[in-house]
């Protein structure tokens, strides 16, 4: 979006200060702006100046098959950062360290790289990654070949060298400590393909999520009593796994400074995760909610924001808009974050949480109170989510520029109201 010069004398028919809707009816009526061509058409206020083009490019670039996933210390989420700060600074926003919108966190990181499910048979076959079957976050390295698994054995049994096939109910911790303590070599868990990071693996194991239908390729379609089970041939399994003990988190950072000379101390704070695990070799390693429709929305949010106060100044409170890495290994960008705030934690008047569509934040919330701090969460309904999404390329990509534009779209108008109620003059938050 472009502005063109004011219109003063309408500019004089209205007060320096006034709520966020009324300044964005100013911009779209009283200013000469040039819209973008493909916004689209609205009687609400709000789209004349949210773009879904805007969030389209976002959310392509977050799960483009390029990055590789964004997960935490990744070079995904290096990429991934570089393009936050980049926007960030295309905005007009400041941020917290001069010239510098990333600030740095140690934190431990523990990545399963790949794994090769393999079958020497007639025909030898290869299970597809991501569909088939996916490293489990808390797995070692290593390689076993195998012949026969225990299926669901008593976690008493002694399971020296064995290969070890458990339903998806089964697969606590504390379960799956015990059989790699009784000396399961692989540990294989059933259930959808999903995937999760630890901060550790678990001593000795290989432990693998294998999805039903590869229980139908190896084994059977019928039930199963506890016991060894033979396979119709072969199976090799490879783990690869990256571990660092301390490893390097970034978050994102950026702010728009309050226009009230007493208000502007008080820190407004908004804030979505950005990491997330994306396409991962042509397959979208996703269940549909780390998508980045919250860090989206959240930038394209930044950029109207940015754009009104300069023009207007709504906001009396300073606004920071925050992007947090580590929320898939138990959050620990944000942790970071509300451990050495970068204000005064008295000085903070608002945290705002944008969720990504279907995010559970019980533990976001849970974790504010941790720090004597109350979080309000913007959050979403879960997407609707195609057959075939993990599968296809093309209707990943048309799921973007559908579903999950217009859910970023929603949860940035959203995000505009609850702003203009936390950072103007009077607070509704």
């Amino acid at each position: 979006m472009t502005f063109g010069p004011v219109n003063k004398k309408c500019f004089l028919k209205r007060t320096m200060v006034m709520p966020v809707f009324a300044s964005i009816v100013w911009l779209s009526g009283c200013s000469n702006v040039s819209l973008q061509q493909n916004v689209r058409q609205s009687s609400s206020a709000v789209d004349t100046v949210l773009s879904r083009d805007e969030l389209g490019i976002h959310l392509t670039f977050f799960n483009g098959q390029a990055l590789g996933g964004r997960a935490t210390g990744t070079r995904g989420f290096v990429f991934t950062s570089a393009y936050v700060s980049a926007r960030l600074n295309e905005y007009g926003l400041q941020p917290l360290i001069p010239h510098e919108f990333r600030s740095l966190y140690g934190t431990p990181l523990h990545y399963p790289i790949t794994v090769e499910f393999i079958q020497y048979a007639p025909d030898t076959l290869r299970l597809e990654t991501g569909v088939d079957f996916y490293p489990d976050g808390r797995t070692n390295a290593g390689s076993i070949r195998f012949r026969s698994v225990l299926w669901n054995p008593d976690v008493g049994t002694d399971l020296s060298d064995e290969v070890v096939w458990i339903p998806g109910d089964g697969e606590a911790d504390d379960v799956l400590l015990r059989l790699a303590q009784r000396g399961a070599q692989a540990i294989l868990i059933e259930g959808p393909i999903s995937v999760r990071l630890y901060d550790r693996p678990i001593s000795r194991a290989q432990i693998v999520r294998i999805s039903p239908l590869a229980r139908r390729i190896l084994l059977t379609t019928g039930p199963l009593a506890p016991g060894r089970v033979q396979l119709p041939f072969e199976v090799e399994l490879i783990t690869t796994v990256q571990v660092m003990p301390i490893g390097s988190g970034q978050n994102m950072s950026g702010m728009v400074l309050g226009a009230n000379p007493v208000l502007r101390k008080e820190l407004v704070v908004v804030a979505a995760r950005l990491d997330g695990f994306g396409a991962v070799n042509g397959v979208a390693l996703t269940d549909g909610t780390d998508l980045a429709v919250g860090a989206s929305a959240l930038l394209e949010t930044a950029r109207v924001v940015a754009g009104i106060q300069d023009r207007i100044g709504p906001y009396g409170r300073t606004i920071l808009f925050a992007f947090w890495s580590g929320s898939l290994s138990s959050h620990s960008g944000m942790r970071a974050f509300l451990k050495h705030p970068p204000w005064a934690r008295s000085a903070i008047h608002s945290l705002i949480y944008v969720a990504d569509a279907g995010e559970s934040t019980e533990e976001v919330s849970r974790l504010a109170g941790d720090y004597g701090m109350k979080i309000h969460v913007i959050g979403s309904p879960p997407l609707w989510i195609p057959a075939d999404f993990a599968r296809r390329a093309e209707v990943f990509s048309s799921y973007l520029d559908g579903e999950a534009v217009n859910a970023a779209l929603d949860t940035a108008r959203r995000t505009l109201v609850v702003l203009e109620g936390a950072a103007g003059e009077r607070s509704g938050i």
